[in-house]
């Protein structure tokens, strides 16, 4: 958590916690956001995105990904979390499966 309150003639800090530590900017409106969803389903909750693997009727291995309103595939700011990392884990966990092809992609 970071924050600088300026007096807004002065331009002087008023309050600050934080202010120069590096974070990632949030708008008014996923502010908001955040706090309803806070609210509603608590801190622990997290937004997930859920991969399936179905078989056609013509024998073909389809991957479904269903992103259940998260916006983004990882991000480069957690290291632990960027799209190549997931996209590494998915394709050891289909290998681990022993799937070696996938058709098609439905998103």
């Amino acid at each position: 958590l970071a924050m600088e309150v300026l007096d807004a003639v002065t331009g002087k800090p008023v309050f600050s916690y934080n202010a120069q530590k590096l974070m990632v900017p949030a708008s008014t409106q996923k502010l908001l956001t955040a706090s309803g969803v806070l609210e509603k389903f608590g801190a622990d909750y997290r937004l997930k995105t859920e991969f399936r693997v179905s078989v056609s009727s013509s024998g073909k291995n389809i991957l479904w990904i269903r992103g259940n309103y998260d916006p983004t595939l990882g991000s480069s700011r957690w290291p632990g979390n960027t799209a190549k990392n997931i996209i590494t884990n998915l394709l050891a966990a289909l290998e681990k499966q022993g799937l070696q092809m996938i058709d098609s992609i439905i998103i």
